[in-house]
């Protein structure tokens, strides 16, 4: 298996706002920051991912993975992997089915969530914008084939909780949530 990293963010979007409405077609909320598309998450195009391979992995296996955020706004992370097939640019129902399970918080460790094994819950900000994650590939992948790592960053914007937040045990240690 190869992942593929995005080629140059086209005019339309910019690094801050590829939030494409989801919260608004996920958590019917209209209350988010960045940029909003019109057509929302279905039939865009974001962008062929044609620049190589840049890692190479096996099916089943944990790989790590680490983000550094530059605006931060509570919420969770959730990572998804699908086959870049002949245009390079799945679907969206692909990244949908295809949720890779978080394994371990390397740096904070933040409980997982049973409920949402997909979820990488972020502690409060005075913890820090890196995180570094494992998380588990699927054992389904095909050998050789060509697949997509999808990062999303399910922002709460301080002030909503999404599905589950109510139940997910946050550490004493993090404070008031």
């Amino acid at each position: 298996m190869h992942a593929f990293e995005s080629g140059e963010l086209t005019s339309r979007y910019d690094a801050e706002a590829l939030n494409n409405n989801i919260y608004e077609t996920t958590f019917q909320s209209n209350s988010v920051c960045g940029q909003m598309q019109n057509s929302g998450l279905n039939g865009m195009n974001y962008d062929s991912y044609s620049s190589g391979t840049q890692a190479t992995y096996e099916a089943g296996q944990i790989i790590t993975v680490e983000v550094k955020l530059s605006i931060y706004h509570f919420g969770h992370f959730e990572f998804s992997i699908c086959p870049a097939g002949n245009t390079g640019t799945p679907s969206q129902d692909c990244f949908q089915r295809n949720k890779l399970t978080i394994v371990k918080d390397n740096k904070y460790n933040a409980p997982l969530d049973p409920r949402y094994p997909e979820r990488a819950m972020l502690p409060p900000l005075n913890f820090g914008t890196d995180y570094s994650y494992d998380v588990a590939l699927p054992d389904y992948l095909s050998t050789g084939g060509r697949y997509v790592l999808k990062w999303m960053y399910y922002v709460t914007a301080n002030s909503s909780f999404p599905v589950g937040y109510d139940k997910y045990n946050f550490p004493s240690s993090w404070g008031p949530m």
